[in-house]
């Protein structure tokens, strides 16, 4: 199985970060990336997605915004 993140500043999110292995069978796994270049303000939507022999499962879609850094 391989997953990854998809993102953007739409719900048609436009990016995706590497695919990783993240290993066989039936269970739980942990999944991280870095993503740069975000700006401030910004809302910016992300999911997970997994794909394998048996199909593509996308996550939720869930939001993050930046704020500008304090002075």
């Amino acid at each position: 199985t391989t997953a990854w993140f998809e993102w953007g500043t739409t719900k048609s999110f436009g990016a995706e970060t590497t695919h990783v292995n993240v290993g066989a069978g039936i269970g739980s796994a942990t999944l991280a990336a870095t993503i740069s270049g975000l700006t401030y303000p910004g809302t910016y939507y992300y999911r997970t997605v997994a794909q394998s022999a048996a199909g593509t499962s996308k996550g939720i879609t869930r939001t993050i915004r930046t704020v500008a850094p304090p002075t």
